[in-house]
C-alpha cells in the first residue's frame, strides 16, 4: 500500500516537471510572438500616420508656397463675404489677395489618431492675427458704405460688390503688418478606396485662415463706440457736396434761391473746417447702446442770437420800410451769412447717439438726422425758415 502511494506521488512530480519544462520551452515563443505582434501593430500605425502626414503636407504645403489655386480652394469668396454682390470674383483674383495672407503661413502636425477608416490629426497653424484683420476690414467696410451713401443715400451694404470687398482686404494686407499667431485645429480624414482624403469642411477652412470667417460674422466685433467713431471720422473726410447729401441738406445747398444756397454752402464750409469730436464711454443694454460724444462745432445759439439782434436793428430802421419785402429778405440773408462767415464762435456740445445691433453689426440710428442735429443744431433749419419768417413787414 505504501509502495502504491509513493508511486502516485512520484508520478505527480513527474507530470509537474513535464508541464514546467513545457512552459519554459513555450514561454520564449510566446514572448517572441507578442513582440512581433507589437512590432507589426506599430509598423501599421507608423505607416498609416506617415500616409496621413503626407496627405496633409500635399494639401498644406502649397499654402506655404502661396499657390493661388490652393488658396482659392480654401478661401471661397461666397463664404468669406456672403453679402457681396456683383460679378463673381475669379479664383485667381481671390488667390492673388490671399497669397499675402499666407506669406507667413506655417503648420506642424502634432499627433495623428487612426480609427479604422477615419483619422484625426492635431495641427498647429500659424497665420496673421485674423481678429485684428477682421476688425480693420469691418471698420474699412463701414467707412466705404458711409462714403458711398454720401454720394447716393440709397446704397446699402449689400450693394458693395465682392470685388470691392476683396480690394479692401487687399489694401489692408498690403499696407498693414499683422502679428503672427498660432492656433490648434483638427483635420479630419477618411480612407476612400485605400487612400486618405482630407475632409475639407467649413471648420477646416476657418481654421486655416485663423478664424477669419468667424470673426467677420461676429456682430460684436466692432463696439458701438468704435462704430460711432467711424461715422464721425468719415464726416471729416467728406467734401462739402458729400456732407450735405449725407446729412440731408442737399436741397438747401442747391436751393433755387441763391441766397439760401450761399448760406448753406458757408455753413457747411465752417462746420467742415472747425469740426472735431471725442467719443465717450458706451453703455449697452442687450441689442441697444447709447454712446455720448463731445462735438466741437459752430455755436449755433450764438450765431442765431447775433443774427436776430442785427435783424431787429435793421427792421427798426427806416431802411426796412423803404426796401420792401424782397429787399428785406435779401438783407436778412446777408445778415445771417455775415454771422456765419465772420469768425463765428465755436462750442463743444454733449450729444448722445443711439445704436442698434441687428445681428450682423452695430448700426447708428438715423445717422443723417442724428449727426445733422449734433453738428448744426438749430442752424440746420433756421437758414431756410428764418429768412422767410422774419422778413414780413
Amino acid at each position: 500500500m505504501k509502495s502504491v502511494k509513493r508511486q502516485s506521488r512520484f508520478m505527480r512530480k513527474v507530470k509537474r516537471a513535464v508541464r514546467s519544462a513545457g512552459f519554459r520551452r513555450l514561454f520564449p515563443v510566446l514572448i517572441v510572438g507578442c513582440i512581433l505582434a507589437a512590432v507589426l501593430l506599430a509598423s501599421c500605425f507608423r505607416s498609416g500616420s506617415r500616409s496621413i502626414r503626407k496627405v496633409i503636407a500635399r494639401e498644406l504645403d502649397p499654402l506655404k508656397k502661396m499657390d493661388t489655386n490652393t488658396v482659392s480652394k480654401y478661401v471661397p469668396g461666397d463664404i468669406l463675404f456672403p453679402e457681396g454682390r456683383g460679378v463673381e470674383t475669379s479664383s485667381d483674383e481671390i488667390g492673388s489677395v490671399f497669397t499675402m495672407f499666407f506669406k507667413d503661413f506655417d503648420y506642424k502636425v502634432r499627433s495623428v489618431k487612426v480609427s479604422g477608416d477615419k483619422a484625426n490629426a492635431l495641427v498647429t497653424v500659424k497665420t496673421p492675427d485674423s481678429r485684428s484683420l477682421a476688425a480693420d476690414y469691418t471698420s474699412a467696410l463701414l467707412e466705404t458704405l458711409i462714403m458711398d451713401q454720401a454720394d447716393d443715400p440709397s446704397v446699402s451694404s449689400a450693394d458693395i460688390s465682392l470685388e470691392e470687398r476683396f480690394l479692401i482686404l487687399n489694401r489692408l494686407l498690403s499696407q498693414n503688418t499683422y502679428e503672427t499667431v498660432s492656433n490648434d485645429c483638427t483635420i479630419s480624414l477618411n480612407r476612400v478606396d485605400g487612400q486618405w482624403v482630407i475632409d475639407q469642411n467649413s471648420a477646416l477652412k476657418n481654421s486655416l485662415v485663423g478664424g477669419l470667417i468667424s470673426y467677420l460674422s461676429d456682430s460684436e466685433l466692432i463696439s458701438p463706440g468704435e462704430t460711432l467713431r467711424i461715422y464721425l471720422e468719415a464726416l471729416s473726410k467728406m467734401d462739402i457736396e458729400q456732407m450735405s447729401t449725407f446729412l440731408g441738406l442737399e436741397n438747401l445747398l442747391h436751393s433755387e434761391d441763391a441766397g439760401k444756397s450761399t448760406i448753406a454752402q458757408s455753413l457747411l464750409e465752417q462746420i467742415h473746417e472747425n469740426y472735431d469730436f471725442t467719443v465717450g464711454e458706451e453703455s449697452i443694454d442687450s441689442y441697444k447702446a447709447a454712446v455720448p460724444a463731445s462735438i466741437v462745432t459752430l455755436d449755433g445759439d450764438a450765431v442765431l442770437n447775433a443774427y436776430q439782434e442785427a435783424m431787429t436793428e435793421y427792421m427798426n430802421s427806416p431802411d426796412a420800410l423803404i426796401d420792401g419785402a424782397e429787399m428785406r429778405e435779401q438783407k436778412s440773408q446777408e445778415l445771417l451769412l455775415e454771422q456765419i462767415q465772420n469768425d463765428p464762435p465755436l462750442s463743444e456740445s454733449e450729444t448722445t447717439f443711439y445704436l442698434t445691433n441687428d445681428g450682423s453689426s452695430w448700426k447708428l440710428e438715423n445717422p443723417g438726422n442724428s449727426l445733422s442735429d449734433a453738428l448744426f443744431g438749430k442752424l440746420a433749419q433756421e437758414p431756410a425758415r428764418q429768412t422767410s419768417d422774419e422778413t414780413d413787414p
